[in-house]
């Protein structure tokens, strides 16, 4: 019998090591968890307070739309491409822009008679204007 309290005892103060050393590591993710969003939160303060910084994101912004554009013309200068390729390394490959807005700056683009499209075997095909390819 007092073997068996012996026994008893000793696994009791096993567990009582185990959950110590279990409240001991959850502390210590505790601590490491409120560094992390100390550290994101002073870094997200000081990119509020850089107002060059903003101010160059938001010329950014306006500018991204004729970014996209230039790159477009760039990806068809001297050849002609699908729309759906063109559209995969555009939005898919080099993320420059959404779906919606790549299919908004292709109408733009021809609106304005920089590109033409034309379907050639079911499929549509993009190519440059010569007085776009001028400008280039």
């Amino acid at each position: 019998m007092a073997s068996r309290e012996q026994e008893l005892e000793e696994k009791l103060q096993k567990l009582t090591a185990s959950y110590e050393q279990l409240q001991a590591n959850m502390a210590h993710m505790e601590e490491q968890l409120v560094k992390k969003i100390v550290a994101r939160t002073v870094s997200e303060l000081n990119q509020q307070r850089d107002p060059l910084k903003r101010e160059v994101l938001k010329r950014f912004s306006r500018k991204r739309r004729e970014l996209v554009k230039s790159k477009i013309k760039e990806l068809i200068a001297g050849r002609s491409i699908e729309l759906a390729e063109l559209k995969d390394l555009i939005v898919d490959s080099l993320a420059y822009c959404s779906k919606a807005s790549f299919y908004r700056y292709m109408d733009e683009l021809k609106a304005k008679g920089v590109v033409e499209l034309a379907a050639i075997d079911n499929r549509q095909v993009v190519s440059l204007l010569a007085e776009a390819r001028l400008t280039l």
